[in-house]
């Protein structure tokens, strides 16, 4: 072959072969959040597809484990190395067609407000990418004017969230399919320049965030920060619905079980004991959660979490309202990210809620939610009850039928009496 490798094959040591791709360095990178659908898409059946694309653009892709999370969130990072910036945009190019594939799916299958794939207007799309600080001021430029020309020229949304993980931001644009590509191959090139020296050696090789005590943030639990954790409503035994909230009146693990939080957190408090409050005593209940978030670490709360909890498909439409209204207006109100999603089991009926944002914030946006979901409960019940007794015969109606009744009976028994054998003498 080729001395430079080009065109599939590189010879190894001992009569090995190994493919182009897999010796590719590290001198560009480019790093994306994938939803898990995403990542199918890009793996192909059996990895063919990824395959594939490596061998066309001689880039090397490597993913974050399965359930390693980018803190705060349920993306898994992909990690682009190639030699130059130019395959990695033909990477990236890819990419986005894949995104484009999951957001049309998305759009079919849920209600959002801003979807992993979908941005808020008709036809808007989304790349979540993972950018360093450096690459950050390069996106940016002199007083922003850097970005503003990106967003005009290219009629795109650019965000870049201020906070910092491992040298990490995390970068989200959003625009049209044709906006998305020139968007992204802009930034693309802004991201390259900084690709010298060994901090971006150092940042181009993680792709876990390990705490201070080398585990991984958020596996198994899409959390972010050190002693945050995604927070699992979970449903009671039986079957029972998890977003359905009726009162217990079953026995412990029955059908009827009482719906219940679990916190995937950092660890225990300092004393290794949290003193019980009786689930009714709604007062203590919210001077314990006073007392618990003033232990709070300082910084702990400023964490973004992740709140779900599932509920009936048919119940999303009133949760959102009309034209986005309510959940744009809870959103607003609280600073939070709101999204509803398939379970994944299209026989289930059941559809996830997701409330995304710093802790307090997560909570009281949860609680709006869910105060909207028993409102419109107890509004279809009273439409319901109004329905039945507008349905429902009166007294004197029923007087009537009774004596109709009563008449029908009268005449079929004087029918039959008329009808009589009598006996011969």
């Amino acid at each position: 072959m080729g001395g430079d490798g080009k065109g599939g094959w590189k010879g190894g040591g001992g009569g090995q072969k190994r493919k182009y791709w897999e010796s590719t360095g590290r001198r560009h990178a480019f790093k994306i959040l994938c939803p898990e659908s995403l990542i199918n898409g890009i793996m192909g059946k059996g990895g063919a597809r990824k395959d594939q694309l490596q061998e066309e653009t001689y880039c090397r892709l490597v993913f974050s484990n399965r359930e390693e999370y980018f803190p705060g969130t349920r993306y898994r990072v992909l990690c682009i190395y190639g030699d130059d910036p130019g395959s990695i945009g033909a990477v990236l190019e890819r990419v986005i067609d894949r995104i484009i594939e999951c957001g049309d799916h998305e759009q079919r299958g849920s209600h959002w407000a801003e979807g992993d794939f979908t941005g808020k207007e008709t036809g808007e799309y989304v790349l979540r990418a993972l950018i360093s600080v450096r690459m950050s001021g390069a996106v940016i430029g002199t007083k922003g004017s850097n970005i503003q020309a990106i967003r005009d020229e290219n009629r795109a949304k650019i965000f870049i969230e201020k906070n910092i993980l491992h040298g990490h931001q995390m970068m989200r644009v959003i625009a049209t399919p044709d906006g998305l590509r020139s968007a992204t191959a802009r930034l693309n090139e802004c991201v390259q320049t900084e690709n010298e020296g060994e901090e971006f050696q150092q940042w181009a090789a993680v792709k876990t965030f390990p705490d201070e005590e080398g585990s991984s943030y958020g596996k198994g639990k899409a959390a972010g920060g050190k002693g945050s954790g995604k927070l699992i409503w979970k449903g009671g035994g039986g079957g029972g619905d998890h977003g359905n909230a009726q009162p217990h009146r079953g026995g412990v693990g029955g059908a009827g079980q009482e719906p219940r939080w679990q916190e995937h957190s950092g660890g225990k408090g300092a004393n290794g004991f949290v003193a019980p409050v009786p689930p009714d005593d709604i007062q203590g209940i919210l001077q314990a959660l006073s007392t618990t978030v003033h232990d709070y670490p300082s910084g702990a709360l400023d964490l973004e979490y992740t709140i779900t909890c599932e509920m009936p498909s048919l119940k999303v439409p009133s949760l959102i309202g009309e034209s986005d209204e309510h959940v744009d207006s809870v959103m607003e109100a609280t600073g939070t990210r709101i999204s509803f999603e398939d379970t994944g089991n299209s026989e289930d009926g059941q559809q996830t809620l997701f409330v995304h944002g710093p802790l307090l914030r997560a909570y009281r946006a949860h609680a709006l939610m869910m105060k909207r979901y028993h409102d419109a409960a107890a509004e279809e019940a009273a439409a319901q009850e109004a329905e039945a007794e507008a349905e429902a015969p009166s007294v004197e109606d029923m007087k009537d039928q009774i004596a109709q009744l009563q008449k029908q009976l009268a005449m079929a028994q004087g029918q039959t009496g008329g009808k009589g054998k009598g006996k011969k003498a």
